[in-house]
């Protein structure tokens, strides 16, 4: 097993020094140790891994927009739509989401309805019930923070969950490639803080930010999708 964690981005200084990274927290929630993982971070210039070493793929949440020219972007699609033909399993997390999305010819945009923050409730599709990662999973709550959202689908996309803010906060490509608008591998105490980062702009919304922060609660269902995931990249591949 070699899964390899691509990190697009990284959290607040202060977060990291309370909580850890990203990474951190996707292979905490998986179950494993840092060690067990390889970290490549493409922020840095850090080369993609060649695909035949691999058993799964996770694409990191970033701070950074998918609608910006990062220098590392372009390669890294090229390297996504590579792995979905070369049946990877590869599960992106909000940044990571909406570049998978992006990669497969899908669309992404400034959500209409605004930013999504805190815990949220998720509708899990009847479509789900057939989905490796989904099925037996109802709905749920889940951890959010993104302003940004994947407006239209890749063709080939089976849609999986929705909120009431976001119409896709769940997809899969090919029984093989998930996106996940939502955190699986945040707690109640990173979440209020990305909350805590934004007081500014609630304020200036009118939002009940005590009544946002009360509302934040562990997810129940974020570490069982991500040991699900790890679990899929140990089955042999579908062709």
């Amino acid at each position: 097993m070699t899964i390899a964690i691509i990190k697009a981005g990284r959290t607040y200084d202060h977060m990291k020094v309370r909580y850890g990274d990203f990474e951190d927290w996707i292979v905490a929630g998986m179950g494993l140790e840092n060690k067990q993982v390889w970290i490549i971070d493409v922020t840095n210039g850090e080369p993609l891994p060649d695909l035949s070493l691999l058993t799964g793929i996770v694409i990191t949440g970033s701070h950074d927009s998918v609608l910006e020219d990062l220098p590392w972007k372009a390669s890294t699609s090229a390297w996504i739509r590579e792995a979905v033909i070369r049946r990877v399993p590869l599960l992106g997390i909000c940044f990571g989401h909406q570049l998978l999305a992006q990669a497969m010819g899908g669309e992404v945009a400034d959500n209409p309805k605004g930013s999504e923050f805190g815990s949220v409730r998720l509708t899990i599709l009847i479509a789900a019930e057939k989905d490796r990662l989904f099925q037996g999973i109802g709905d749920c709550q889940v951890n959010v923070s993104h302003w940004q959202s994947v407006s239209v689908l890749p063709k080939n996309a089976v849609l999986l969950a929705h909120s009431e803010m976001e119409a896709h906060q769940a997809f899969c490509v090919d029984d093989i490639a998930w996106g996940v608008q939502f955190h699986p591998e945040f707690n109640q105490y990173v979440t209020k803080d990305y909350i805590l980062s934004k007081l500014d702009f609630f304020k200036s919304q009118g939002i009940n930010i005590a009544k946002m922060k009360t509302a934040c609660k562990k997810s129940a269902i974020g570490s069982l999708i991500l040991k699900r995931f790890l679990e899929i990249t140990t089955q042999p591949a579908i062709v």
